[in-house]
């Protein structure tokens, strides 16, 4: 058989099939990069959790579980301005099931101290989700 038309018999990359649009390259590939950029933050934000203490770590696994149950769509960790009593409130609820989880544990810690401590973690939790989704979001406009 002839070279020339085994290779006329092939299909040709270039013309592409008629009946599937054409897609420019950056409408198949919007977010070129953003993958490894996103996965670089989260090991390095797991290295600096790895340098809490015990009581931080255990407070951050307790707020990240919070605010997994509150990540939903109108949800008061994405308004614009949330309601300082309500986070006061889901700080409390944190600091009750903490207690409740290490009441064998004779450590005394200061409420005041506790509440501030889950107040910093959840605000900053509440603000790197916030944040994700705002540049997750502004990327696809």
């Amino acid at each position: 058989m002839n070279q020339d038309r085994a290779y006329e018999n092939r299909r040709n990359p270039y013309q592409g099939n008629s009946m599937e649009p054409m897609e420019p390259f950056f409408a198949a590939q919007p977010l070129w990069g953003w993958n490894s950029r996103e996965q670089q933050d989260a090991r390095e934000w797991q290295r600096m959790q790895s340098y809490y203490s015990r009581t931080a770590s255990d407070l951050q696994r307790l707020v990240e579980a919070e605010c997994d149950r509150m990540d939903y769509r109108g949800s008061i960790l994405y308004d614009e301005f949330p309601d300082r009593l309500m986070m006061e409130h889901i700080c409390r609820n944190i600091a009750r099931q903490y207690d409740r989880e290490n009441s064998g544990e004779n450590e005394k810690k200061a409420e005041d101290e506790l509440l501030d401590l889950i107040g910093v973690l959840l605000y900053n939790e509440m603000f790197r989700r916030r944040s994700r989704r705002k540049r997750y979001y502004n990327s696809w406009i």
